[in-house]
C-alpha cells in the first residue's frame, strides 16, 4: 500500500467513528498527479446528494505537469465507487447522527488502484482539542524519560 497524501490536520479537529474505503471516478490525468503526490485532502469533505451517489468535494488535485492539451479541473466533484450498503449507512450517519464524512488518506491498494480512506466523524470543541494536546505532550515526555534511564 503506497500513500500519497494524508490529512493530519483531521485526526486534530475531528473525533473518527466509522472507517470506510471508497475507489476514486478519476481522469487519466488526475491519476498521474496523484500518483506524483500532487493532491490535497485538507479541507475536503464526502456528501451524499439527492440520488444516493456519494460525492468528495473540494479534494484538490493539481494538473499533471506534463499534460499538453486538456487539462481537468483541480477543485472539482468527484464520485466515489461505494456498494449500496455502505452509502446507507454513511448517509445514515449523516443525516440522522449529524457526522460528517472526512476525507483521510489518498493510496493505491496492492493492485494499484487509487482509493479514498475516510471516516464519518464528530467534531471536537476546543476543550478536547487542549486535553489531547495534553495527553500527548505526556506521553512524548514519559517516552523521553524511559529512554534516558536505559
Amino acid at each position: 500500500m503506497k500513500i500519497y497524501a494524508k490529512n493530519k490536520r483531521a485526526k486534530f479537529d475531528y473525533e473518527f467513528l466509522n472507517k470506510y474505503e471508497a475507489g476514486i471516478s478519476l481522469l487519466g490525468t488526475e491519476v498521474k498527479a496523484i500518483k506524483e503526490g500532487n493532491v490535497d485532502l485538507s479541507g475536503s469533505y464526502i456528501i451524499i446528494d439527492n440520488d444516493s451517489n456519494p460525492q468528495w468535494l473540494n479534494g484538490h488535485i493539481d494538473k499533471y505537469q506534463f499534460q499538453t492539451q486538456g487539462t481537468h479541473e483541480e477543485k472539482r466533484t468527484r464520485q466515489l465507487l461505494l456498494q449500496k450498503r455502505e452509502i446507507k449507512k454513511i448517509e445514515n450517519d449523516i443525516n440522522l447522527k449529524r457526522l460528517t464524512a472526512i476525507p483521510y488518506i489518498i493510496y493505491a491498494n496492492h493492485k494499484g488502484n487509487i482509493k479514498l480512506e475516510f471516516y464519518t466523524a464528530r467534531g471536537k470543541n476546543v476543550r478536547d482539542k487542549r486535553n489531547a494536546l495534553k495527553k500527548q505532550d505526556l506521553e512524548r515526555e514519559s517516552q523521553r524519560i524511559n529512554k534516558n534511564n536505559y
